[in-house]
């Protein structure tokens, strides 16, 4: 296997990933839970469509990063402040979705959580790819 097709491979791996948590994100944001009727509940809900907001911008970010780097338009370097900058805020935007997501219920709750970590995942192969450049 020819190294630059694994590289494509690996591209499309990503954007697979990242297609997953697009698709785990507007079914968050698509699910009503019809059962909560008391206020109590409602409060819970709006922690994880906070989550979810948290969960979108990132993931925009991370897909607006790979494609600058995939299509090569910006230089990336160790220490390029713009890199180091979309990093850094991808990170905390999932850490900040993982926080808020822990609040929630039901299925915001879960699909949160779970976007949040793989979306961290994504971030830290986008760091560790970064610093190998």
């Amino acid at each position: 296997m020819h190294p630059h097709s694994r590289f494509s491979l690996f591209a499309v791996l990503l954007l697979i990933i990242s297609s997953g948590n697009l698709y785990g994100i507007g079914l968050a944001l698509w699910y009503r839970n019809s059962d909560s009727v008391t206020s109590s509940e409602a409060l819970p809900d709006k922690w994880g469509t906070r989550a979810i907001v948290f969960l979108t911008c990132s993931q925009m970010l991370y897909l607006i990063f790979f494609f600058a780097w995939l299509f090569q338009w910006i230089r990336f370097y160790p220490g390029n402040p713009v890199q180091t900058f979309s990093i850094a805020c991808g990170f905390s935007l999932s850490a900040a979705a993982l926080l808020t997501a822990s609040f929630g219920f039901g299925v915001k709750r879960l699909l949160g959580i779970v976007i949040s970590i793989t979306t961290a995942l994504l971030w830290l192969i986008s760091a560790v790819g970064s610093a190998a450049v």
